[in-house]
């Protein structure tokens, strides 16, 4: 499948590699990349991911490479979404779910930034 963007994943699906399965079989020709998941250790309870890996994952990604993204997470936005707007105010973004509407904003936002 191409999009003509680039894909990164942060999700907790990553763990023992969850995704990879799952878009071997749903979505054979897609492409992405993982981004760092803290490891954890499932025999202590007390070993949780951080609350905030996804928005240090997201930061580090940007960092490195500023330039338009989507970020479809349900719940992360609204927790993280004012810190990434103060973090990187002029950097063209989407904050947005993953309903079929939500979709066809995504859509939009690649077609708007397709040159950035």
């Amino acid at each position: 499948m191409s999009l003509g963007v680039d894909v990164a994943m942060l999700t907790t699906w990553l763990e023992h590699d969850s995704v990879d399965a799952f878009f071997a079989e749903v979505y054979p020709e897609f492409v992405y990349e993982k981004l760092n998941l803290p490891g954890r250790d499932f025999a202590d309870p007390l070993d949780a991911i951080p609350a905030e890996w996804k928005y240090d994952e997201l930061c580090r990604k940007l960092d490195a490479d500023a330039r338009p993204f989507l970020w479809s997470d349900d719940d992360e936005v609204p927790i993280w979404g004012a810190k990434v707007e103060e973090r990187y105010p002029d950097l063209p973004k989407r904050d947005i779910g993953l309903t079929p509407f939500h979709m066809s904003l995504m859509r939009e936002f690649v077609a708007e930034h397709a040159d950035a």
